[in-house]
């Protein structure tokens, strides 16, 4: 954490996940105050670098000209810190990326001579080492960098607007087949995770929403699902948040086969965590392990994979039932834009915000009964 000072004196910490030194200072500019933010190799340098910062502030005279891409991009991270835009998950990932890919490719390039040309010879180059989908957040990383500086007048226009990434692989989906859903259920009928899996499975939640999900969020007379927390994994530590987007908090609808199967679940449930002293309440997490916490993302997907392979089926992830799911609902008929409340995908087409309240039937059409759509044998001794 940055060490305490007086305004105009600036602060020296250590960043872990950039794996660097860094200086912020706030100045006096027409109009208002300005934070400027160095980074540094090792805390000699950042000393030194503060100093200097600080001579140039009595002078009142900022030489802006030797500003570097990596100083542009420490300034747009500690605005995103400071307003708390990026969720903990999120920053550690772009942390990560600056650190391993950005850094290094970028070095002690000055902002100046970041020309169109030159980004699009850095980004193409992490193109071919990194993969496409860490290049896109370089890419979008530099953007909202430069954006930034534009807006800073540091300078004129953003050089990453010219870059284009190449076009993605197409990849098939996998999707069973009605066998396949059929062995998937028998697999699991007996299994501990088979109300999980089958939540999973005809939601189409994510895999953390899933983890968060706490019985006051389960309407049994409504049949729904609020959705309104997921669990992230930060610094190897789960921690309970808002979903990925503001359309990821909704109300998921769910047919009266799966009530009852999470009636089935809770019962079986209070059971068991009653022999070890605990009371199921509205707090209480959907699917817990043994100790009533949240379930091991790890020991799900290691659990998954035995199962596709005992059922004999095309093995998948957590996110192909998003996608088995959305499949579903569409061979249902329900509306493309229902599928996405549903799903709490984060489009924000003006088509979709006009449609926002769809008709309740076409609502309730999105929690068609499991068996028309997976194949489904409904376990109705809900206790």
């Amino acid at each position: 954490m940055p060490s305490r000072r007086a305004q105009g004196e600036g602060s020296i910490y250590y960043d872990k996940g950039k794996g660097r030194w860094i200086v912020a200072i706030s100045v006096s500019v027409i109009g208002g105050r300005k934070r400027i933010v160095r980074s540094y190799r090792t805390k000699r340098e950042a000393k030194i670098g503060l100093e200097k910062l600080k001579a140039q502030q009595k002078s009142g005279y900022f030489d802006l000209d030797k500003d570097t891409v990596l100083d542009q991009l420490n300034v747009l991270f500690d605005e995103k810190k400071r307003t708390k835009s990026w969720r903990a998950s999120s920053l550690r990932l772009k942390e990560s990326h600056l650190k391993k890919w950005l850094t290094p490719a970028l070095g002690a390039l000055l902002l100046r001579d970041f020309s169109p040309r030159v980004a699009r010879q850095v980004l193409t180059k992490l193109e071919k080492e990194a993969g496409r989908s860490t290049v896109l957040s370089c890419h979008s990383l530099l953007h909202s960098a430069c954006k930034l500086a534009v807006a800073e007048e540091l300078i004129p226009t953003n050089p990453c607007t010219a870059w284009t990434p190449a076009p993605a692989e197409e990849k098939k989906k996998v999707l069973w087949s009605q066998e396949e859903h059929q062995r998937f259920d028998a697999a699991i009928r007996n299994l501990p995770e088979y109300a999980l899996f089958v939540t999973l499975r005809e939601t189409g939640l994510r895999i953390g929403e899933i983890q968060a999900l706490r019985w006051k969020n389960v309407s049994f007379e409504e049949n729904y699902l609020h959705v309104e927390n997921t669990l992230s994994l930060v610094d190897k530590q789960y921690v309970l948040g808002p979903p990925k987007t503001r359309k990821s908090k909704r109300i998921r609808h769910i047919n009266s086969d799966l009530v009852g199967i999470l009636r089935n679940h809770r019962y079986t449930q209070s059971q068991s965590l009653a022999k070890q002293g605990f009371q199921v309440n509205g707090d209480t997490f959907v699917f817990t392990n043994k100790g009533g916490g949240h379930v091991s993302r790890k020991n799900l997907r290691d659990k998954l994979e035995k199962i596709c392979k005992r059922a004999d089926v095309t093995r998948i992830t957590f996110h192909t039932f998003r996608h088995m799911a959305a499949s579903a609902l569409r061979k249902a008929g329900v509306d493309s834009l229902v599928i996405a409340e549903e799903l709490g995908h984060s489009n924000k087409t003006m088509t979709e915000d006009i449609y926002i309240h769809n008709d309740k039937q076409q609502r309730r059409l999105a929690a068609l009964n499991s068996n028309q759509l997976f194949g489904l044998e409904s376990n109705k001794n809900a206790s």
